[in-house]
Formats: C-alpha cells, sequence, structure tokens
C-alpha cells in the first residue's frame, strides 16, 4: 500500500498533515431572535447540546402570532452554503447529492485549507461530530483549521434551524451559543470534472499506477476500494478500505469508515469526465471505467444468527445484532472468537473486528449473495489472517444458514 498513488500521493503529499485540536475559538455571536433560539441557561457542560436542546423546546412552544421556528430538514438545505462567522470565519457548508455526506470546508488562500466529513442522518437538523464517521484533512496548519478539524475528535453537535415568519423562511446554524447566518452559494462548476456523486453511482473505476492496481467500487452512497501490489506475476499485498463518498464542490470526497488495517482517512480528489483522479498537489492517475450492478441487501434481515460449518466439521456461529455489533465463535476447541462492529454497504458485508482470540486476525470485507432469511446466504470475503507464512486457525466459512429454534 506504500506504493499506492492514492495513499502516498493523495494522503502524504497533498494533504500535507493529519492534525486534531481543541476547538479554541467561539464565534461572534448572531443576535437574531436570540432570545427565542438560544438557551438561557449558563454554565452547562456541553454548550452545543445545551443550546440545541433548548431550541427544540422552543420549537414546539413557539406561539402561532409570532415567528416558527422549527428543525430544518434536508429540503431546506441547498447543495452549496454557507455558515457566517463559524470560528472568525465564513466556512463553506456542503450537501452534495444529500446521500448523507456533509461537509465543511475552510477557504485557503490559492485551494481550501481544510476539510471536515461527516455521514449523518440530519435527524432534527442536527450534525453530530462525536460519532466515528467523521474525517478531516489539511493543507496547511493555524489556529482557523485545528478549530474546524477539532470538531472530529469533539462531542460537538451542529443544528440548523428554520424561522418562518408570514411567507418568509430563514435558515440558521446553532453552534454552541451562537445563531449564525446560512446563505446560499454558487460555486462555478470546473470544465470537464464530474460534479456530481450519482454520476458514480453503479461504476467501477480501475486506475494502475506503477505496480498498484486500485478498483473502486461506487453504490449508492458508498464505496469500496480495492488495492492489489504485485511484482511482475505475483501478487505481493492486497488491501482494501470502505465508506461514504460523495463528489461536492468539484471534488470527490471518500471518507474511510473501515480498513484492513485500522485508521482514519479522508481523501479528496478531483475526477475528469474521462475518468482522471488528480490530487490536490497535481497528480494525475489515469483510470477506466467499467458498470456493474450493485446488490441489495436487507440489512434488517442479516440482523440473526447464522450457523456454518466448515471443511473440517468445526461448528461456527456469527450473530449480527441490531446495533451494529458482532460476534464469531468456533465452538469445538475455543478455535476463533472474534467480536466487533458490523456495517452493510448494498451487498458488501463488512465485519471490523475489535478483540479476537488470536491476535493475528484482522478485518474481513466481502460480498453476500444467495440471501434469503429464512435459509441463509453465501459470503466471499477477502482472507481474515495475513499471510505470513504461519499457521493461522480455519478461515470463515462462506456458507451460512439460519439458525434452527425449537
Amino acid at each position: 500500500m506504500k506504493r499506492s498513488f492514492l495513499l502516498a500521493s493523495c494522503v502524504a503529499a497533498s494533504l500535507s498533515l493529519f492534525a486534531c485540536g481543541d476547538d479554541s475559538s467561539s464565534s461572534p455571536t448572531n443576535n437574531v431572535d436570540r432570545d427565542t433560539i438560544e438557551s438561557s441557561g449558563s454554565g452547562d457542560e456541553d454548550e452545543s447540546s445545551s443550546s440545541i436542546e433548548s431550541s427544540s423546546s422552543e420549537e414546539e412552544s413557539s406561539s402561532s402570532a409570532g415567528p416558527v421556528i422549527r428543525a430544518a430538514t434536508l429540503d431546506d438545505l441547498e447543495k452549496n452554503m454557507v455558515i457566517k462567522d463559524m470560528f472568525n470565519k465564513d466556512v463553506n457548508f456542503s450537501t452534495g447529492s444529500k446521500n448523507g455526506v456533509f461537509s465543511l470546508w475552510l477557504p485557503g488562500d490559492s485551494y481550501e485549507a481544510a476539510w471536515v466529513v461527516v455521514h449523518s442522518d440530519f435527524k432534527d437538523g442536527v450534525i453530530d461530530f462525536s460519532n466515528s464517521e467523521s474525517s478531516y484533512a489539511t493543507t496547511r496548519s493555524g489556529s482557523e483549521v485545528e478549530s474546524l478539524i477539532g470538531l472530529v475528535d469533539s462531542k460537538e453537535k451542529i443544528k440548523f434551524i428554520v424561522k418562518e415568519e408570514d411567507e418568509d423562511s430563514k435558515l440558521f446554524c446553532v453552534f454552541k451559543k451562537d445563531t449564525l447566518d446560512v446563505a446560499t452559494e454558487k460555486v462555478k462548476v470546473k470544465p470537464k470534472t464530474l460534479t456530481s456523486g450519482d454520476s458514480l453511482a453503479s461504476k467501477r473505476l480501475v486506475c494502475t499506477s506503477g505496480d498498484t492496481t486500485s478498483t473502486f467500487s461506487f453504490y449508492d452512497g458508498a464505496y469500496l476500494l480495492k488495492q492489489v501490489v504485485s511484482d511482475s506475476e505475483t501478487v505481493t499485498s492486497e488491501d482494501w478500505n470502505v465508506g461514504f463518498y460523495d463528489i461536492q464542490r468539484n471534488r470527490l470526497l471518500l471518507m474511510t469508515k473501515f480498513m484492513k488495517k485500522s485508521a482514519r482517512s479522508l481523501w479528496t480528489l478531483e475526477v475528469s469526465d474521462e475518468y482522471t483522479m488528480s490530487t490536490v498537489s497535481g497528480e494525475k492517475t489515469e483510470c477506466k471505467a467499467e458498470g456493474f450492478k450493485p446488490g441489495k441487501v436487507d440489512e434488517a434481515k442479516l440482523v440473526a444468527e447464522w450457523d456454518a460449518v466448515d471443511e473440517n466439521d468445526v461448528a461456527w456461529t456469527m450473530s449480527l445484532k441490531d446495533d451494529g455489533n458482532f460476534k464469531i465463535l468456533a465452538n469445538e476447541g475455543f478455535l476463533e472468537n472474534r467480536e466487533g462492529e458490523w456495517a452493510l454497504f448494498g451487498d458488501v458485508l463488512v465485519l471490523h473486528v475489535s478483540a479476537c482470540l488470536n491476535k493475528g486476525c484482522l478485518s474481513v470485507v466481502g460480498t453476500v449473495s444467495d440471501f434469503k432469511a429464512d435459509k441463509g446466504f453465501k459470503y466471499e470475503h477477502t482472507e481474515s489472517y495475513p499471510d505470513d507464512g504461519k499457521d493461522h486457525p480455519t478461515e470463515l466459512p462462506s456458507k451460512w444458514s439460519a439458525a434452527q429454534y425449537e
């Protein structure tokens, strides 16, 4: 993976540095209906949550004779906006294809100084940065950059609200104890550049750089990247990562959710209409596009207990829980005991291992096929142990059946 143009060039060269810092700056207060929107209390440990909860209660108690304050919905958001004076500076805010990926952009002199991307269901108009589905990238340092990227490791939330009065409506952003103006922005389309995430859905891009081949498969708002490094006819290493994507402000944003080896990263690339990928630093790699038909598995029906028997007649049990956690046991002789997080992207099932009986085991990604909730499914997956020449327990079974009960 060290020889991959994506990780070596995109992450190391163009993104320059990845750093997390505390939010040490506060925004100038916008006094529009402050008494109505903001919390009247002081000394709350979580000012952001207090302000948001207060605005929610005020929404419910707004008088019909005055302005109505309500939580924003996706329909209230434009593709590109600006949040005024968020960190003593206007911060660009984008929703792209409105598939759950939201981004904050800190402007720089020639290109953006920092990006923060978060995956959210936008419930009640809230974007929560405290979850694991957020990441950032930077091109320079500074207090404003530190304040923005500090959101990723904070417990902060921002809420978008709408003030309706007569036939007029106005969008605001509640952040900490500040109520900030939000304005629509026009972003100039860059010629011969893909500008919509929907244009990549159901496409595979195969990119070759040196001895590394990177294959991107794009699903509905999610991506799977497999990378193979080969020396002549021999595959020397394989890697993968999976996460969420969108194209916003002329840039492809790839936010990693899970990787074969644990890490969190954000890639920002430009993709031409001929599928050439360009990093911020200007390095280009040509890719070939091909169509494919992504499968779709009902995630709710995967939440169950599944059984398997391997070629050595060892019984396995895999429990996929509705809280996003899983546990796998190889029952005979305690051969295996894994647990961690699971996620489904179309028909791609990821088992992200956080603990296991055998310390060498890695996370697994694979495709679910022939799925029937009352019978079972096939799981064609990556090897869950490294090819290091050492003895490892039996690989995960590829055929799983629905558990039977009396």
